[in-house]
């Protein structure tokens, strides 16, 4: 494995972790990308699957969003739109150095930026691997149904975005009004924001 640091479309620096094929890479890259308050690592996941795919000759590439672990950015400042950036700038990176069809690996949240950039990635991608991804940003973020979601974007939470312009995610992540505003755009365009 070889950490290195990766610009972003916009200049953004990423922390990223590259695991090499053993043996020609003839099998492809795999980017992998992770949940909204993870990193690179996705709780070890990551690192494991990335070790396992290198040794079956894969080329792996681990990154963190912006905003997450080590990459530039703020947790407030993270957006979908930046996540989109980054994500091009992984896959563009990867198969610009090596050879072989492509696989993206989004996990959780990840699972947004992936779905929304699967126009630019036609032609490229052969493969894309979900891992309990968010597909309903209504129900899971701004009129949750889940325990989980009610506990972290129940309307009281919500309301933390008015009041102070963020809201923390399992008292690890502060996600910010510009996240929110851009979820109720994608999932309800019609609704009035609030925030």
């Amino acid at each position: 494995m070889q950490h290195l640091e990766l610009p972003s479309i916009d200049g953004t620096r990423l922390d990223a972790a590259w695991h090499a094929a053993n043996g020609h890479g003839t099998r492809g890259v795999v980017v992998q990308a992770h949940g909204i308050n993870a990193d690179m690592t996705e709780g070890g996941m990551f690192v494991r699957l990335a070790d396992q795919l290198a040794e079956a000759d894969f080329n792996v590439l681990r990154f963190s969003f912006r905003g997450h672990g080590t990459s530039g950015g703020t947790q407030r400042g993270m957006t979908i739109a930046g996540e989109m950036l980054d994500l091009q700038a992984a896959v563009d990176y990867m198969t610009d150095r090596y050879p072989g069809p492509l696989t993206i690996v989004a996990s959780s949240f990840g699972a947004v930026s992936t779905s929304l950039s699967l126009p630019w990635l036609e032609g490229r991608l052969d493969r894309l691997v979900l891992w309990n991804p968010v597909l309903d940003l209504n129900h899971t973020f701004l009129n949750p149904e889940l325990p989980w979601g009610k506990e972290n974007y129940s309307a009281a939470r919500q309301s933390l975005l008015h009041s102070q312009g963020f809201l923390t995610i399992d008292d690890e992540f502060e996600a910010g009004r510009v996240l929110f505003l851009s979820l109720i755009h994608i999932s309800e365009p019609t609704r009035q924001a609030e925030i």
